[in-house]
């Protein structure tokens, strides 16, 4: 089982990555984004919901991990066009997409 951070980094060699995850803002995407900002990579949590984004963005600080929200409705295919492009720039680029 992946616990830690250094984990995920070893395994999956993270470090450095930019790392975008839909549904990020609550659940499996939230958790999935701070194994990946505990292993080193960029992350940009997209989530319809803005509020959730909030909280998990506060989540991540007081662990002192950093991530980037962008509120995205993955169902508007030119709003997730534009919201992909928010996101890479805030990664500087894109290594990883996870759909949650």
């Amino acid at each position: 089982m992946i616990s830690t951070g250094e984990q995920v980094a070893d395994l999956f060699g993270v470090a450095g990555k930019g790392v975008a995850i839909t549904g990020g803002g609550s659940g499996i995407g939230q958790a999935l984004g701070m194994a990946f900002a505990a292993g080193g990579a960029r992350v940009a949590l997209l989530d319809v919901n803005q509020k959730n984004l909030d909280e998990s963005l506060a989540l991540y600080a007081r662990n002192g991990q950093a991530a980037s929200g962008v509120r995205c409705d993955v169902t508007d295919p030119a709003g997730v066009a534009r919201d992909f492009a928010e996101a890479d720039g805030k990664l500087w680029r894109l290594d990883v997409l996870v759909n949650c």
